[in-house]
């Protein structure tokens, strides 16, 4: 669904909704976290379809967090001040895809309600759904210590492992409110996300 058009959003909604639908009838639908998730997490776009009509729903998205952000600066330091100003949360992106990059950030906007809910792997009958592959080294890595783990206990530890980084902010702290002392500072942090992400 990712990077390929600019319904990213709205499609990701229509699988959701399916899901809940299936579920009510004793189905279910499994979304794969793949190689565009991983991307988008780490903050690489390159592969953003059509780069503004591929942010287009994220900067409508922005366009309200500026909103709030101004007016809890407002709040601080004054109405006028805060309209302005609403949009420097946008710096600690480093003009980076600001709005598309703070949902798929691990801890991020979507982290919760859609990236830890998706699966690395599914085991659905005897067949096994993942992208790009699994390796005897993967099912390896993940399995328990002791003698009885199988392949199932090693896909369930691989999902467990990639919710966990998924939930998990990786820098310090999100700047919401753009609130920074320096342009040092604005760049310490830009280079923490990333380096955090890395």
């Amino acid at each position: 669904v990712l990077d390929r058009w600019d319904g990213e959003l709205r499609a990701t909604r229509l699988l959701c909704e399916l899901g809940r639908q299936a579920e009510v009838v004793g189905g279910g639908v499994t979304m794969l976290f793949g190689n565009h998730e991983a991307l988008n997490m780490e903050g690489m776009f390159d592969y953003v379809w059509g780069t503004k009509d591929g942010n287009t729903e994220f900067e409508d998205f922005g366009a309200s967090m500026d909103a709030a952000a101004g007016k809890r600066l407002g709040e601080v330091v004054g109405e006028e001040v805060g309209s302005k100003m609403g949009n420097r949360w946008r710096i600690q992106y480093a003009n980076h895809e600001p709005a598309r990059w703070s949902a798929y950030e691990p801890g991020g906007l979507l982290a919760r309600p859609l990236l830890s809910r998706m699966k690395v792997a599914a085991v659905v009958g005897r067949t096994v759904f993942v992208h790009a592959g699994l390796t005897p080294q993967h099912l390896e890595y993940y399995k328990d210590n002791d003698d009885n783990s199988d392949g199932r206990t090693a896909l369930t530890n691989m999902n467990r492992a990639a919710r966990e980084y998924i939930l998990t902010t990786h820098h310090e702290f999100t700047n919401n409110t753009g609130q920074y002392d320096s342009v040092d500072q604005v760049v310490k942090e830009a280079n923490k996300r990333l380096s955090a992400n890395a």
